[in-house]
């Protein structure tokens, strides 16, 4: 606000001028988020201008704003190690700049050579020219060092610029001065005092080690040196800062999710690095058991529902002929989670599993109850959908699944699709016995699908086969090749130019008794969907079977057992009870997918 314009507008302003002239002479004021947030303008990009600092109030005004019984509490929760190692080494650049004026300076007829630094700007590339140059004569001594204590400054200015950074408790001594060019004559070894590059770790307390780079270059006078490295560092912590956690990407943090922000968040799942483990649900047990795994874990989760699942949520006394049962059932299913989903702070993708060409008709019946739930609340009822037409010939697949895509883009809701037959049996699609060759996609068949979707709506995803089998089998008996995802991506990148290595959204099917590495292979190839129901199954079993094996003298009656034959034995067997522990037993089965698929704790 000023003078010539009494109302007030928000304009951007040369940093120097705002701290110099404006801000001084009351001309005008800075916005913070927060005045930003209420003004309804969080959309608008604002440059903080790191330049200023607010002059600091007295001690004796302190005192006198607070009061003689004003007492600041400052409560800051601390994070587990591994979780400040994960954050350190996602918002740690992978270079630090320090500048030191050198004892002695080069000869005019010492011309730099060009640049490799790690930052592009021209305060860098000097830096690494004058390293370079200097490198023959031997090192060049600095005035002053560049210590521990400074590198761990630097961090922890660096983490202060994000919420969860600031949360990161590092000190000098946790910072290592490894070996570089510059220090070949030795030195104390908590500081640098030569010109150069030298490798530093960096451990927080119970962490692993994180491996940079300390770039010591010539001082330049201020006038001389350009604004581009910090710049260079703002950019960068503000692209961290909005990818670094997955609900930082999303708009709606908890509850189902839909369109863009499944979008966003499998975005989000390959640029980080992990799945999102599918759960097949059943009831309303079993949708308990798999979100407070997600909960307890701080991770996305996605439900799912088969035909014969959606079919049991109905009850097994409905008739299915027509599929009404696993309609009424699905419809119900998705409305139980979206009204209790948001109870666990999470968020959720909504899907149903395997639709088979004979089960299209269930498809139809819960994409007209999307469209009716569309016109009300502008939004699918189901986050996604699965076809799966693997069985069929390949080009009718493809051309049906692009048929349902059309009609589910004006939605914007997500539909996968699967080409390769998964071996096994699951929920009655039994293909135990088809040729193993079926099992393994061709990369042409990958493009094929792609090149076709991806010019009717960008929310799709494919269950590529490379061996899966459904069930749980004997080790050795299931011959998986995830490095046959890395040829997909490899020939569709190509295909269409693209810049990213991972252009296709892949799913994991038959997951259900792989290994660790496998897992961590197929999602290294940008899988970011992986489905398990049997090891659920059976995880849920043993928890009620456990509790009725020990319990078992207190069930064979309602009145009458080992503590006085007139004892009630309602306490022992209230469904509430035994079905408590299934869901205990299959939330720690959840977990340990969570883990493995490296989607705990990225909320």
């Amino acid at each position: 606000m000023s003078e010539s314009n009494p109302v007030g507008a928000i304009i951007p302003v040369a940093p120097g001028r705002m701290r110099n002239l404006w801000y001084p002479q009351r001309k005008a004021e800075y916005m913070t988020d927060t005045q930003l947030r209420g003004m309804n303008m969080r959309e608008l990009v604002v440059e903080r201008d790191f330049t200023f600092i607010p002059k600091q109030s007295t001690d004796d005004q302190v005192l006198e704003d607070q009061g003689p019984e004003t007492v600041i509490s400052v409560e800051m929760k601390l994070l587990a190690p591994q979780q400040a190692a994960e954050i350190l080494a996602t918002l740690l650049p992978p270079q630090l700049d320090f500048y030191r004026s050198p004892i002695s300076q080069p000869s005019e007829s010492e011309k730099p050579r060009p640049s490799r630094s790690r930052f592009v700007s021209a305060a860098a590339a000097e830096f690494a020219a004058a390293s370079e140059s200097l490198a023959k004569p031997g090192p060049v001594a600095i005035y002053g060092s560049v210590s521990t204590a400074d590198i761990a400054a630097s961090i922890k200015a660096a983490l202060a610029m994000d919420e969860e950074g600031a949360r990161v408790v590092l000190g000098p001594e946790d910072v290592t001065i490894v070996s570089g060019k510059g220090d070949e004559d030795g030195g104390e070894a908590d500081r640098i005092k030569n010109l150069g590059e030298f490798e530093i770790d960096v451990r927080v307390k119970g962490g692993e080690a994180i491996r940079r780079i300390i770039g010591l270059g010539k001082a330049i006078r201020l006038q001389e040196r350009p604004n581009t490295i910090s710049e260079d560092v703002r950019k960068f912590y503000q692209q961290v800062n909005k990818t670094q956690m997955a609900t930082n990407v999303l708009s709606r943090k908890a509850g189902v999710i839909v369109g863009d922000d499944v979008l966003k968040l499998f975005n989000h799942a390959q640029a980080k690095k992990f799945a999102i483990p599918a759960i097949n649900v059943t009831s309303s047990s079993t949708v308990v058991a798999a979100l407070e795994a997600a909960r307890d874990k701080k991770a996305p989760i996605i439900l799912q529902m088969s035909q014969g699942g959606a079919a049991f949520f109905a009850g097994k006394g409905v008739p299915n002929g027509d599929q009404q049962a696993s309609i009424a059932g699905a419809v119900a299913g998705a409305h139980y989670v979206r009204s209790i989903a948001p109870s666990y702070g999470i968020p959720v993708v909504l899907h149903t599993d395997h639709c088979a060409k004979k089960l299209l008709p269930w498809l139809d019946g819960m994409m007209e109850a999307d469209e009716a739930y569309f016109k009300e609340h502008n939004e699918p009822l189901f986050s996604s959908h699965m076809i799966d037409l693997s069985e069929e010939e390949v080009d009718w697949n493809i051309e049906t699944t692009a048929k349902y895509l059309k009609r589910a883009a004006p939605m914007k809701q997500w539909l996968e699709m699967e080409i390769g037959i998964t071996g096994g049996e699951e929920d009655g699609v039994n293909n135990e016995d088809v040729d193993n060759n079926s099992l393994y996609t061709q990369p042409e068949d990958i493009y094929n699908i792609y090149h076709t979707l991806s010019a009717i709506s960008p929310y799709f995803s494919i269950a590529a086969g490379f061996g899966n089998v459904h069930g749980v089998y004997k080790p050795g008996n299931v011959k998986l090749h995830p490095e046959l995802l890395g040829k997909h991506q490899k020939y569709v990148k190509e295909k269409i130019n693209a810049k990213e290595d991972k252009p296709v959204f892949l799913v994991f099917h038959g997951g259900s008794g792989s290994s660790k590495q496998e897992y961590k292979d197929a999602i290294g190839y940008g899988v970011v969907k992986v489905n398990l129901d049997t090891d659920l199954q059976y995880a849920y079993l043993t928890g009620i079977r456990d509790y009725v094996l020990k319990k078992k003298d207190y069930l064979m009656s309602a009145v009458g057992n080992p503590e006085g034959e007139d004892k009630p034995n309602k306490k022992y067997f209230d469904p509430r009870v035994w079905i408590r522990e299934g869901e205990k037993t299959m939330s720690a089965r959840v977990q340990e997918g969570l883990e493995d698929f490296n989607t705990a704790g990225q909320l």
